[in-house]
């Protein structure tokens, strides 16, 4: 079951038009029209203020604190971010101006999850708008840890109208050919503009991608119903997703408010500061209950969870212990050799990008199911079937074990009742271009190996659907269909860590305490860059 579905991913948003980024800054440009980040971004700028207005600070309790409009700042000498609460008095000043009063407030960052900043330029007639999160406390004191090495895929921008927004990111983790997958991934800002829907596809990493499909998938169904795909594309139409009755963790702590909604609101491990780890505990225990109605035999599982953003960096530094054989294993992962099945027991073991979901029956836990992760910078809802004949009484309890640092998680919800359907249309593309104004159709129309590849961070193109006639908008959900891969580019003269790699795949949880301890190398040496 794991071999199968590994890697598969993509409904609700990381980003959305909001660009969540828990771990890291980094630079969005978008070729020709529009910037939305100009440069690095560095720890100075947010002291300084350039140009960033903080919009909320998102504490590890799950409370969202509004910082809009409210002269918010970090100040480092208390370690926290002060900001502005203005009461407003009944009596004229001058004309149309009240008397203003203002308290002023701290946040300290050590109760910080995540802060959420802005910015907003203009290099063209349109613009996008993005904003930025970024984990509160190791970044703003240590600096930038992963500025310019972003591990993904694909960018997609939907244009609504006004501006091209985030909106998706394909294919996540197939990092060769013999990893090609194909993503579903809701687009939530796409918008019918005179008929047409319009897309801009973007490289913005030091890697080369490669696009052998793209279609859009506009899905009619009932009013006051939601859908949802599986990994296979399998959609499933659902009136209501019954969030859990509890989440708690190892300790007992309840995080009930980080899974009962989607609101970008996200769980996801408090990573370790200088201090160090505890090598014995590399894993968290997620116990999560719902209500069973008595006769249940089968459910489905909506999950919205993705990578987190040093899992999705963990990616290209294991891909660095091959040094210069890492060629010779791309090729027999492409052959699907037995390489390739090392790589799905490995995988399938340590739940780094595929995460066991168990059951629990009278006799214990039991596998019934996978959530496979998507990202890192985008998150989808994705459906789990899960087989429930031998689970008794009114509570469905569900465990997940999330290796520290590599899942993230906003909702998950139980979904009893899903006999509605739907009419889903596929949408070829009506138009495509690269930045060089090269036809791209006949490469990315099917899948058939003729792949429009990107192999720099100027790499671009425009794409358009034409909107379907007759299609009812009152309920459409559209969906964008895409199958692919990409090769992250690797300094390839050194030799390969072998001795390492053979104990990494026998040695249960190595790779945990290895992420961590790289995590923690990277922090200090900011640490002291930054002094």
């Amino acid at each position: 079951m794991i071999i199968t579905n590994i890697f598969k991913c993509g409904h609700n948003k990381f980003f959305r038009s909001v660009i969540y980024i828990l771990m890291f800054t980094f630079t969005f440009t978008t070729c020709a029209c529009y910037t939305t980040y100009d440069g690095k971004i560095r720890p100075e700028q947010l002291y300084s203020r350039s140009n960033f207005t903080f919009i909320e600070a998102i504490m590890k309790d799950g409370l969202v604190i509004n910082l809009r409009d409210k002269d918010a700042r970090y100040e480092s000498v208390y370690d926290a971010i002060v900001y502005s609460s203005f009461e407003y008095d009944t009596s004229w000043v001058n004309k149309n101006i009240y008397n203003r009063t203002s308290t002023v407030n701290t946040i300290q960052l050590k109760d910080v999850k995540a802060l959420i900043v802005e910015k907003e330029e203009q290099s063209a007639p349109l613009t996008i708008l993005a904003v930025l999160g970024i984990v509160a406390g190791l970044i703003l004191i240590a600096g930038i840890i992963i500025a310019a090495t972003k591990e993904s895929c694909p960018f997609i921008y939907s244009f609504n109208g006004e501006k091209y927004v985030f909106d998706a990111e394909p294919y996540g983790g197939a990092i060769a050919e013999g990893l090609k997958k194909t993503d579903y991934s809701r687009l939530e800002d796409l918008k019918d503009v005179n008929g047409k829907y319009k897309l801009l596809m973007r490289n913005e990493a030091d890697e080369t991608q490669h696009t052998d499909e793209i279609k859009l998938l506009a899905i009619e169904h009932p009013i006051g119903t939601e859908i949802a795909p599986d990994v296979s594309g399998k959609f499933t139409v659902f009136e209501k997703a019954i969030p859990p009755l509890s989440v708690t963790d190892e300790n007992g702590k309840d995080l009930g408010i980080f899974f009962n909604k989607k609101d970008n609101v996200q769980w996801q491990t408090d990573l370790p500061d200088q201090t160090g780890f505890d090598a014995g505990k590399l894993r968290h225990e997620l116990i999560i209950r719902f209500p069973k109605p008595k006769d249940a035999k089968k459910v489905k599982l909506l999950v919205n969870a993705g990578t987190a953003l040093w899992g999705g960096y963990m990616i290209k530094s294991m891909l660095k212990m091959r040094g210069n054989k890492v060629d010779e294993w791309y090729a027999d992962i492409n052959n699907k050799g037995p390489e390739l099945i090392r790589l799905y027991q490995f995988m399938e073991r340590e739940e780094l990008y595929s995460l066991k979901v168990n059951v629990q029956e009278n006799d214990g836990w039991k596998t019934k199911g996978i959530i496979s992760a998507c990202g890192p910078y985008i998150d989808e809802d994705r459906i789990v079937e899960l087989n429930i004949e031998n689970v008794t009484g009114d509570t469905l309890t569900v465990k997940l074990n999330p290796p520290y640092g590599y899942w993230k998680f906003d909702f998950t919800g139980i979904i009893y009742e899903s006999n509605a359907s739907a009419k889903i249309s596929e949408i070829h593309l009506s138009y495509a271009k690269n930045e060089k104004g090269q036809d791209l159709r006949d490469s990315m129309n099917s899948i058939d190996g003729k792949y429009y590849s990107m192999p720099d961070t100027t790499s671009t193109a425009n794409l358009e659907f034409e909107v379907p006639a007759g299609s009812d908008k009152t309920n459409m959900s559209l969906y964008l269909k895409t199958t692919g891969y990409y090769d992250i580019h690797l300094k390839k003269d050194r030799p390969e860590q072998s001795a390492l790699i053979e104990k990494i795949y026998n040695t249960p949880g190595l790779i945990l305490e290895i992420t961590m301890n790289e995590y923690i190398e990277k922090i200090k040496s900011l640490s002291s860059n930054n002094k």
